[in-house]
């Protein structure tokens, strides 16, 4: 995968992509990336927006960023309503499938194929006990999730922050 540009941040190295109109079409945490100096224009609102998230978790800015379409209408609609959870706040799977009307699995899998993490806050859906996976078993992408999630306030199994966790409305 070509990357347009690689933040560093504090969870690891963070790539973005965007496609020809400036969209970002992919943008995930990557565990053996450089970042990379200077960021090209065509990539620098979503890289602003990413340091605004970092600065202050509450910012509206990464929903501000235009994104490629979802890969589908079940991933629309899933980011539609994460899109609704605040920072701070999580949605276990099972709530997430019944708000689609779906399956605690079918939530699972289209989230783990998301290619905008972060700006599609998927790491805000958790288990009834615990983290869950984000993006898989990979205990870096579970130590990431856990990380975003103790940026934002939010404590589970593992966390690292004093507040208890917040669900979304």
């Amino acid at each position: 995968m070509s990357w347009d540009a690689v933040l560093a941040t504090p969870f690891g190295p963070f790539g973005i992509a965007v496609d020809g109109e400036g969209r970002v079409r992919r943008a995930a945490f990557l565990p053996d990336a450089r970042p990379r100096a200077g960021v090209p224009r065509r990539v620098r609102a979503a890289a602003r927006a990413v340091e605004a998230y970092l600065a202050d978790p509450a910012t509206p800015a990464l929903a501000a960023v235009a994104l490629a379409p979802a890969p589908g209408p079940f991933a629309a609609r899933l980011r539609a309503l994460l899109a609704a959870v605040p920072a701070g706040a999580v949605l276990t799977y099972g709530e997430a499938a019944r708000r689609l009307g779906s399956a605690p699995r079918a939530v699972a899998s289209a989230l783990r194929a998301n290619p905008v993490a972060l700006f599609v806050p998927c790491h805000r859906v958790v288990a009834a006990q615990g983290p869950g996976g984000y993006g898989g078993r990979d205990p870096r992408r579970v130590r990431v999730k856990l990380a975003l999630l103790a940026h934002e306030g939010v404590e589970l199994a593992g966390g690292r922050s004093g507040k208890a966790p917040a669900h979304a409305a």
